[in-house]
Formats: C-alpha cells, structure tokens, sequence
C-alpha cells in the first residue's frame, strides 16, 4: 500500500502517459538521476530513482509500499512500455522547458510596414510578392528537410520554434547546445534535402564529394545530388523543386504585370527573376537585378537561391526573398565612393601583392533599403542581416559587377539603441566609449564597407588553378576567409576614406569601435553550431578580436571600470597598424590557395586557447545579459 497525499489518481497519470506511447527510449537525450526525480515531482508521480544505475531495481515509489505498487512501471525485474512512456513524458517536460527559454531569449520586434495609404497598384505588388513569399519559406523548410516535420496541434512553443528557426533545434546561445531543446517530442532529426538521405551528411561526406572526379558538378550550388544506382549525381533544383519554382514564376509575371514604364527596371528584373525560377539559369536575372538601382526604382527585391550557410557543405544555394523599398537618407554616400571604386581595388591590390593583380569592376555601391519582407534563408532566428552583396557566383560575380545593399530599419529603434548602449557600457572602458555615435553613417559605414569589399581584391569566383575558392578550401573554410576579407576590408577602407580627408578623425574612429562591438555581439552567438561545425561570423570576429589583442590593438584591462569586472580599451593608431597587417594576411591566403595558413589562422582563434585569450566566456555572459532581437514582419494593407 502506497500513502501519498494529494497525488494524481492512477486513471490521469495512465492517461497522460498513453501520449507518449510507443516512443523509444533509446532514441530520447538520457536524463540524470536528480532530473528524473524533479520531473518525477513536476508530474505529481511518486516514482523515485533511488540509486546511481539505472536499474529497475533502482527505483522505488515514494511512500508505504509493496512491489506491486511499481507494477506500472517495473514487473518482472523490467521496465514495463508504461515505464517507457511514462520517461518519454519526463523528456518531453524538460523539452518544452527548453523550448521556453529558447522563446524567452528572443526580443520580439515586428518590422511593420503599412501600405493603406499607398497606390493601389503598389498595394497589389506587395501583396503579390508576399504570396511568393510563403512559397519561397516552403522551399526554404524543403531544403533543411524540415518541411515535413508534425508537431502537435496543441504544442504552441514548438511550434513557434519551428516557425521562428525554419527547423527543429534551438539557435539560441544559451538553449543551442540543450541536447532536449528541440520542436519534436520524438527527437527525430530531418536531414538535408540537399543530398541523400542515407548519407552521413558530416564534414568526411562533403569532403569526398568535393574531391572526387565529378566534384565540381556535385558541389554546384544550384542542383541537389541524389544516388542513382551506386552512383551520386547532381540534379538541378528545376527537376527536384519545379511545381514550387513555376509557383513562384507566375507571382513575378503578375507582379510585372502591374508595372508602368516608370518602373521598366524593376519589371524586367521581375522578368528575369521568373525565367531563372522556370529553367534554373540564373545569370539573365543577375543582370537585370544589377541594372536596378536607387535611381531608377523605389523598390528592392532579390528572391533567388543564393547563400550557403544553412547547408552541411555549405554548397548548395538556399531559396530566400529579400523586398524592401529604397531608402534615399543616405543615398549621398553612394555617390560619394562610386567615382573611387577603380582606385579602392587598385589600392587594395597593391596592398595585398602578388599573385593578385586589380581587375576592372563595375559593381554599384550599396542601395540603403529599408525592408518589408525577409524570407526563406532571409529571415533568421535572431537577428538579420543588415547587409549583402550578391550574387556569389557567374559572370557578374566573375567581373566584380555585383549589386549591394545595407537595411536601415532594422535596429534603428528606439529599444534597441538603449540595450546597445548598455551592452558597450559593459565591455569597453570609458575612452573607447566616448567614440561610440549615434550619427547614421558611423553606424552602417562599416556595412557599406563590408560589402563593398566582397567585390574587391579575390572574391568568392577567383580562380586558382581553374577552381573556385569552395574547392580548393572546402565550403565552410572559403566562407569564412570572404566574409573575413570583407569585414576586415571594412576597416581597412575606413582609415583608407579617413587619410583621403573623406571622413574625420571622430568618424572613422566612432565606426571601428562600432565594429569591435559587433565582433563582441557576434561571439556572444558561439562559435560552433549545434553539430560543432564552425559558425562564419562568430568565427571571424574571434580572428579579429584575437589578432588585435595579439597586436595591441585591443587592450583588456582587469579591473576596468567601477563594478571591477574589467573591459576592453581600443587603441585605435595600434588598430590601424593590426588591420593593415590582417588584410595583407588574409588577401594573401586567398589569393594564392594557400590552405594551410587559412586552418592555422582559423584554428589559432577558434580553438581552446584562442577562445580563452579572448575572453568568450566573459564577453558572451555580459551580452547575454540581454535578450536578442527577433524579427517578424508586418505588413498593413
């Protein structure tokens, strides 16, 4: 007999554990003796796990009781199916603990844009575009495998985990590497779309793809690879995604069909955009979407397949849709360097040496856009990128003739401005934050920098040996170096625009402290992902924070400030001096293949020394002191 007061009836706990029936134990994260029992008292079952194995015979109920009382559970010596249900449902309570605090750390901001008082042709275009939207999100959850997944109807969080992610794991710093924190009660793990499903789909699998004798076909970013027979063979994404794709064509030809001659620009990138969704050939909607421009369109679109990052071998494109209108506020600053595009190659050439000589390129400047819709690849978890430049590959990427852009409306709010300020009060010392500014073009000149210089000096088509950088480095190690060269160019152009007299001393040093502290919001992300592949830009500001402390550059003084938790003091002539030698480094390792200097830079900042000399621990608790921004779109019309 069991004397338990207030315990749930035997008939509730049975009919609450019958949900979780025919889950496999063996396939669910192995919860520790003191969980168990906590679990245990949440779901008002006296079951108690006793002692350190897990026995049946380690197991006791709470109470006056006889062995017949854990006849549920344990019969025979054995756990019983109930048993199994019964641990299922402890699981799944630790699981959607998890999954709130994953929510939890997200800052929920709605990007809103309301039409009403728009044309009513503009109202139909954006309501249009947005129909293409959710198939582009389709496509997207199709690619990460994710689109199949079923949570239950009634389990809201996760299923807002799954909306937010796109997938079934957390992203969050602190919830990511949760082995519980995931959308589904059956910790099932969908694999990648983009190669068989059979396949290991880890750093080996990608590695014998890009090395074998059709490896430039498999890793051609614009095809799946699928095993016919015993052979593996690329297939383009028009035979795999074509009923999708041709949906989203007919959403471009209305859109275009819309449009006046005043917008001849927009309607033949819209023209283009749907050929390239109906045959899979990209290059014609690369040209006409770099014909579009500030000066010939109010509006910003790009939905194509595009970056890499979401894919184990970081090869395959990934459907996305960015639409935003123009944003003239900062339209002076894109006048201003176009004149110098030519000098900023020629000067960086020179500045990284042979092997690389300049090229001519003719890519336009970034557009400032203020967005109305990201998705697919475009909308993330947490965050959103705040620039890009695009496209990655053909033949306008091959002559440096790619279109940019910078979002301007996207942590430009009163909210997040007050949490940044916070943030730099907790990390630099009080010189360095006495640069920091709230005048725009400190704020986005780093970005317009950044990708500017993915068009300069070796770019993501710069051939060696006649193979792109994604062979000879592999996918993950080629993104990493373009977007290092990028980033560290931004700050390399910034004291190249302050000696030209193009900017003064207060700017130029209000932006690098702007980017120092960027780099700390990045690392406060982690470095590695939740299957422990590198994460790109966490990955590149730790090689930059790590280089400048090396260098002197960064200082971290221990007991900076009044609280004597010690910060970091910027000694900008030092920084100048560090991001010359940076960007002669990384220039070089790009420019001449050289893929042993590319691991060891990468290794030296990554690795368990590099993460302790810079400080990640203490860097990424004081960020995450704060909530991340999370962003979701409206649209009013």
């Amino acid at each position: 007999m069991v004397l338990c007061v207030a315990c749930a009836p035997q008939s509730v706990q049975q009919d609450s554990d019958l949900a979780f029936a025919g889950i496999e134990r063996s396939t669910l994260p192995t919860l520790e003796r003191q969980e168990f029992n906590r679990l245990a008292a949440l779901e008002n079952v006296p079951l108690y796990w006793k002692h350190a194995d897990f026995q049946p015979s380690s197991f006791v109920v709470i109470g006056t009781s006889s062995s017949a009382d854990a006849a549920p559970y344990i019969q025979d010596g054995e756990f019983t199916e109930r048993f199994d249900a019964f641990y299922a449902r402890l699981v799944n309570r630790r699981r959607m603990e998890a999954v709130q605090r994953e929510l939890d750390s997200g800052w929920l901001i709605a990007i809103t844009t309301d039409m009403r008082d728009a044309p009513s042709t503009d109202r139909q275009i954006v309501r249009i575009i947005a129909e293409a939207g959710n198939i582009i999100e389709d496509l997207c959850a199709t690619q990460l495998g994710t689109r199949a997944i079923g949570v239950e109807p009634h389990d809201m969080p996760s299923r807002e985990l799954l909306r937010r992610t796109h997938g079934y794991r957390c992203e969050g710093p602190k919830t990511r590497d949760d082995p519980y924190c995931h959308a589904l009660i059956t910790y099932d793990r969908p694999k990648s779309d983009a190669y068989p499903r059979d396949s290991a789909q880890d750093a080996a699998f990608c590695e014998s793809l890009r090395t074998s004798a059709n490896g430039n076909m498999l890793m051609d970013p614009f095809s799946v690879v699928r095993r016919v027979g015993k052979e593996l063979l690329a297939v383009p994404y028009t035979d795999v995604y074509g009923d999708r794709m041709r949906a989203v064509a007919k959403r471009l030809h209305s859109a275009r069909a819309l449009l006046d001659a005043s917008e001849s620009a927009f309607a033949h990138y819209l023209d283009a955009a749907a050929k390239g969704f109906e045959t899979n050939d990209w290059d014609d909607a690369d040209e006409a979407w770099i014909s579009m421009n500030s000066e010939n369109s109010k509006w910003y679109l790009r939905i194509a397949p595009d970056e890499v990052y979401f894919d184990p071998c970081n090869s395959k494109a990934g459907f996305h849709l960015s639409f935003a209108r123009i944003n003239t506020s900062l339209l002076e600053w894109k006048n201003k360097l176009t004149p110098l595009r030519s000098k900023m190659e020629e000067t960086l050439a020179t500045h990284i040496g042979a092997p690389y000589r300049a090229r001519e390129v003719s890519f336009a400047l970034p557009d400032f856009i203020d967005v109305i819709l990201n998705a697919g690849d475009s909308r993330d978890a947490f965050g959103a990128t705040v620039g890009q430049s695009l496209p990655n590959w053909g033949p306008v990427a091959e002559r440096g003739a790619g279109r940019t852009v910078v979002m301007t409306n996207l942590y430009n709010n009163a909210d997040s401005r007050a949490v940044d300020k916070q943030k730099a009060k907790l990390l630099l010392d009080a010189e360095s934050l006495a640069h920091l500014s709230d005048e725009p073009i400190t704020q986005y000149l780093d970005i317009l920098l950044h990708e500017a210089t993915h068009n300069f000096g070796p770019h993501s088509d710069y051939q060696l040996d006649g193979k792109p950088p994604r062979l000879v480095f592999g996918g993950k190690t080629a993104s990493i170096l373009e977007e290092l060269k990028a980033q560290v160019g931004a700050l390399w152009f910034t004291a190249w625009l302050n000696k030209e007299g193009m900017i003064d001393d207060d700017t130029a040093r209000a932006a690098l402290t702007h980017s120092i502290m960027w780099c700390f919001g990045q690392l406060s992300r982690g470095l590695f992902d939740a299957d422990g592949n590198p994460s790109v830009y966490p990955s590149i500001a730790a090689i930059q924070v790590g280089y400048f402390l090396n260098s002197g550059a960064l200082v971290f003084t221990p007991d900076g400030g009044d609280d004597q938790i010690g910060r970091f003091s910027i000694r900008y002539p030092a920084l100048n001096q560090s991001v010359n030698d940076l960007m002669h480094t990384v220039g070089q390792i790009k420019a001449t293949g050289d893929t042993a200097a590319a691991k060891a830079l990468i290794e030296e900042h990554t690795g368990e020394p590099g993460r302790a000399h810079i400080r990640l621990d203490q860097i990424t608790e004081r960020v995450l002191r704060f909530p991340k921004e999370s962003f979701s779109y409206a649209i009013v019309l």
